[in-house]
Protein backbone atom coordinates (compact mmCIF):
# COMPACT_ATOMS: atom_id res chain seq x y z
CA UNK A 1 0.00 0.00 0.00
CA UNK A 2 2.73 2.35 1.10
CA UNK A 3 4.83 1.72 -2.63
CA UNK A 4 2.07 2.55 -4.72
CA UNK A 5 1.43 5.68 -2.66
CA UNK A 6 4.52 6.61 -2.89
CA UNK A 7 4.74 5.61 -6.57
CA UNK A 8 1.46 8.25 -7.43
CA UNK A 9 3.11 10.75 -5.67
CA UNK A 10 6.04 10.34 -7.84
CA UNK A 11 3.84 10.26 -11.16
CA UNK A 12 2.08 13.46 -9.40
CA UNK A 13 5.43 15.53 -9.08
CA UNK A 14 6.62 15.26 -12.77
CA UNK A 15 3.28 15.55 -13.95
CA UNK A 16 3.37 19.48 -12.28
CA UNK A 17 6.11 20.17 -14.42
CA UNK A 18 5.85 23.42 -16.54
CA UNK A 19 7.47 25.27 -19.23
CA UNK A 20 8.00 29.17 -18.83
CA UNK A 21 5.71 31.15 -19.90
CA UNK A 22 4.52 34.17 -22.07
CA UNK A 23 2.06 36.19 -20.30
CA UNK A 24 -0.27 39.15 -19.98
CA UNK A 25 -3.41 41.13 -18.47
CA UNK A 26 -5.91 42.92 -19.73
CA UNK A 27 -6.74 46.11 -17.59
CA UNK A 28 -10.36 48.09 -17.57
CA UNK A 29 -9.49 51.65 -19.48
CA UNK A 30 -9.94 54.31 -16.72
CA UNK A 31 -13.10 55.95 -17.19
CA UNK A 32 -13.99 59.81 -18.04
CA UNK A 33 -12.90 61.87 -14.85
CA UNK A 34 -16.15 63.80 -15.08
CA UNK A 35 -19.82 63.11 -15.04
CA UNK A 36 -19.43 65.29 -17.94
CA UNK A 37 -19.62 62.77 -20.74
CA UNK A 38 -22.28 60.46 -19.08
CA UNK A 39 -24.62 63.49 -19.24
CA UNK A 40 -23.88 64.47 -22.76
CA UNK A 41 -24.72 60.88 -23.76
CA UNK A 42 -28.24 61.10 -21.78
CA UNK A 43 -29.03 64.04 -24.03
CA UNK A 44 -29.42 62.03 -27.06
CA UNK A 45 -33.13 60.30 -27.68
CA UNK A 46 -32.02 56.63 -27.10
CA UNK A 47 -29.18 57.40 -24.70
CA UNK A 48 -31.25 56.14 -21.58
CA UNK A 49 -32.03 53.00 -22.65
CA UNK A 50 -29.03 52.13 -24.06
CA UNK A 51 -27.53 53.17 -20.68
CA UNK A 52 -30.03 50.85 -18.90
CA UNK A 53 -29.66 48.26 -21.03
CA UNK A 54 -25.51 48.39 -20.66
CA UNK A 55 -25.94 48.27 -16.53
CA UNK A 56 -28.20 45.38 -16.65
CA UNK A 57 -25.51 43.51 -18.76
CA UNK A 58 -21.93 45.08 -17.43
CA UNK A 59 -19.58 42.41 -17.40
CA UNK A 60 -16.19 41.88 -16.62
CA UNK A 61 -14.42 43.82 -19.35
CA UNK A 62 -11.42 41.87 -19.38
CA UNK A 63 -12.79 38.48 -19.10
CA UNK A 64 -13.50 36.55 -22.13
CA UNK A 65 -11.68 37.89 -24.16
CA UNK A 66 -9.82 35.09 -27.23
CA UNK A 67 -5.96 35.32 -28.00
CA UNK A 68 -3.87 32.48 -30.06
CA UNK A 69 0.02 32.21 -29.77
CA UNK A 70 2.06 29.50 -31.96
CA UNK A 71 -1.25 27.52 -32.45
CA UNK A 72 -2.61 27.97 -28.72
CA UNK A 73 -5.94 29.22 -28.10
CA UNK A 74 -6.74 30.49 -24.70
CA UNK A 75 -9.18 32.60 -23.10
CA UNK A 76 -8.44 35.86 -20.15
CA UNK A 77 -9.51 34.95 -16.91
CA UNK A 78 -11.66 37.16 -14.47
CA UNK A 79 -8.63 38.83 -13.55
CA UNK A 80 -8.10 39.67 -17.49
CA UNK A 81 -5.04 37.17 -17.56
CA UNK A 82 -3.77 35.55 -20.27
CA UNK A 83 -0.84 32.90 -20.79
CA UNK A 84 0.86 30.63 -23.59
CA UNK A 85 3.56 27.97 -23.12
CA UNK A 86 6.78 30.11 -23.89
CA UNK A 87 7.80 28.88 -27.34
CA UNK A 88 10.40 31.34 -28.44
CA UNK A 89 14.32 32.16 -27.38
CA UNK A 90 13.96 35.78 -28.40
CA UNK A 91 12.62 38.65 -26.64
CA UNK A 92 10.53 40.43 -29.24
CA UNK A 93 7.65 40.01 -30.43
CA UNK A 94 4.47 41.57 -32.51
CA UNK A 95 0.63 41.41 -30.80
CA UNK A 96 -2.20 41.91 -33.90
CA UNK A 97 -5.26 43.19 -32.97
CA UNK A 98 -7.82 42.03 -35.33
CA UNK A 99 -11.50 41.02 -34.99
CA UNK A 100 -11.63 38.32 -37.87
CA UNK A 101 -9.12 35.88 -39.39
CA UNK A 102 -9.61 33.10 -41.71
CA UNK A 103 -7.05 29.88 -42.24
CA UNK A 104 -5.23 28.95 -44.84
CA UNK A 105 -4.72 25.59 -44.83
CA UNK A 106 -1.58 23.80 -45.46
CA UNK A 107 -3.21 20.32 -45.16
CA UNK A 108 -5.64 18.40 -43.07
CA UNK A 109 -6.08 20.73 -39.70
CA UNK A 110 -2.55 21.93 -40.38
CA UNK A 111 -2.61 26.01 -40.55
CA UNK A 112 -0.18 27.27 -43.02
CA UNK A 113 -1.20 30.76 -41.75
CA UNK A 114 -3.83 33.59 -41.02
CA UNK A 115 -5.37 35.86 -43.25
CA UNK A 116 -7.13 38.98 -42.31
CA UNK A 117 -10.39 39.28 -43.49
CA UNK A 118 -10.89 42.05 -46.02
CA UNK A 119 -12.25 45.09 -44.96
CA UNK A 120 -11.34 44.11 -41.24
CA UNK A 121 -9.45 47.09 -39.16
CA UNK A 122 -5.97 45.87 -37.92
CA UNK A 123 -3.72 47.30 -35.39
CA UNK A 124 -0.13 45.35 -34.57
CA UNK A 125 2.34 46.36 -32.52
CA UNK A 126 6.19 45.11 -31.41
CA UNK A 127 7.12 44.53 -27.95
CA UNK A 128 10.96 44.06 -27.25
CA UNK A 129 12.60 43.52 -24.40
CA UNK A 130 15.65 45.81 -23.23
CA UNK A 131 17.83 47.43 -21.01
CA UNK A 132 17.88 51.01 -20.37
CA UNK A 133 21.72 52.08 -21.24
CA UNK A 134 21.23 54.59 -18.32
CA UNK A 135 20.06 52.39 -15.39
CA UNK A 136 20.91 48.70 -16.98
CA UNK A 137 17.76 48.13 -15.96
CA UNK A 138 15.24 45.55 -18.28
CA UNK A 139 12.77 47.68 -20.05
CA UNK A 140 9.93 46.89 -22.08
CA UNK A 141 9.91 49.03 -25.41
CA UNK A 142 6.43 48.98 -27.11
CA UNK A 143 5.94 50.41 -30.92
CA UNK A 144 3.44 50.77 -33.09
CA UNK A 145 4.16 47.98 -36.02
CA UNK A 146 3.04 47.41 -39.68
CA UNK A 147 0.39 45.23 -40.23
CA UNK A 148 1.05 42.87 -43.32
CA UNK A 149 -0.33 45.13 -46.33
CA UNK A 150 -1.61 41.47 -47.93
CA UNK A 151 -2.94 40.72 -44.31
CA UNK A 152 -1.06 37.26 -43.58
CA UNK A 153 -0.21 36.62 -39.93
CA UNK A 154 2.36 33.97 -38.93
CA UNK A 155 1.35 31.47 -36.57
CA UNK A 156 4.70 31.10 -35.13
CA UNK A 157 5.67 34.99 -35.72
CA UNK A 158 2.89 36.91 -33.90
CA UNK A 159 0.25 36.83 -30.94
CA UNK A 160 -3.21 37.65 -32.25
CA UNK A 161 -5.47 39.25 -30.10
CA UNK A 162 -9.30 38.83 -31.36
CA UNK A 163 -11.03 42.72 -30.73
CA UNK A 164 -11.74 45.75 -32.64
CA UNK A 165 -8.91 47.73 -32.20
CA UNK A 166 -10.37 50.39 -30.83
CA UNK A 167 -11.82 48.17 -27.86
CA UNK A 168 -7.88 48.01 -27.12
CA UNK A 169 -5.19 50.55 -25.73
CA UNK A 170 -2.08 49.67 -25.67
CA UNK A 171 0.21 52.21 -24.37
CA UNK A 172 3.62 53.18 -26.07
CA UNK A 173 6.93 54.10 -25.04
CA UNK A 174 9.29 52.01 -21.99
CA UNK A 175 7.61 50.49 -19.28
CA UNK A 176 9.07 48.50 -16.41
CA UNK A 177 9.88 44.74 -17.10
CA UNK A 178 10.72 41.84 -14.55
CA UNK A 179 13.18 39.16 -16.87
CA UNK A 180 13.26 35.61 -16.02
CA UNK A 181 12.60 32.46 -18.33
CA UNK A 182 8.69 33.52 -18.20
CA UNK A 183 7.62 36.89 -20.35
CA UNK A 184 5.56 39.37 -18.91
CA UNK A 185 4.29 41.79 -21.48
CA UNK A 186 3.29 45.17 -20.28
CA UNK A 187 -0.71 45.65 -19.83
CA UNK A 188 -3.12 46.17 -22.33
CA UNK A 189 -6.27 48.27 -21.37
CA UNK A 190 -10.04 47.53 -22.47
CA UNK A 191 -12.44 50.44 -23.39
CA UNK A 192 -15.77 49.97 -22.69
CA UNK A 193 -17.62 48.65 -25.96
CA UNK A 194 -15.84 45.53 -26.49
CA UNK A 195 -18.20 42.50 -27.65
CA UNK A 196 -16.74 39.46 -26.36
CA UNK A 197 -19.36 37.35 -26.86
CA UNK A 198 -19.37 37.75 -30.24
CA UNK A 199 -15.63 37.42 -30.71
CA UNK A 200 -16.10 33.96 -28.98
CA UNK A 201 -18.54 32.54 -31.14
CA UNK A 202 -16.70 33.95 -34.09
CA UNK A 203 -13.45 31.94 -32.51
CA UNK A 204 -15.25 28.74 -31.62
CA UNK A 205 -16.13 28.08 -35.00
CA UNK A 206 -12.47 27.54 -35.50
CA UNK A 207 -11.90 26.06 -32.00
CA UNK A 208 -10.84 22.69 -33.89
CA UNK A 209 -7.72 24.38 -35.43
CA UNK A 210 -6.05 25.04 -32.21
CA UNK A 211 -4.31 23.58 -29.16
CA UNK A 212 -5.95 24.29 -26.03
CA UNK A 213 -3.28 25.80 -22.85
CA UNK A 214 -3.39 23.02 -20.13
CA UNK A 215 -3.94 24.11 -16.45
CA UNK A 216 -2.25 21.99 -13.59
CA UNK A 217 -2.45 23.11 -10.15
CA UNK A 218 0.27 22.69 -6.96
CA UNK A 219 -0.26 22.33 -3.58
CA UNK A 220 1.45 25.86 -2.47
CA UNK A 221 1.43 26.18 1.55
CA UNK A 222 -1.66 28.93 1.72
CA UNK A 223 -3.04 28.23 -1.99
CA UNK A 224 -2.74 26.48 -5.24
CA UNK A 225 -0.56 28.01 -7.76
CA UNK A 226 -1.91 27.40 -11.59
CA UNK A 227 0.85 25.69 -13.90
CA UNK A 228 0.92 26.20 -17.49
CA UNK A 229 1.75 22.99 -19.59
CA UNK A 230 2.00 21.46 -23.15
Amino acid sequence: MKQSSLLFLLLAASQLSADPILTFFFKPFPPPSTSQHLLKKLKKPHAIAKRTLQGLGSANLVAGIFSSYYGFINVSNASGQTSFPRKQSNEVITVVITQKVTPVMMFNNTVSHWEIVPGTSAMAYRFELKKDPETNLPLWHTEKAEVPKNGQLQPTESLLIIAKPKNVFVPIGASFAYPDANLKLPDMYIKPGINTARNALYMLNMNFLFRPVDLLYKKEKTRYGTLIAE
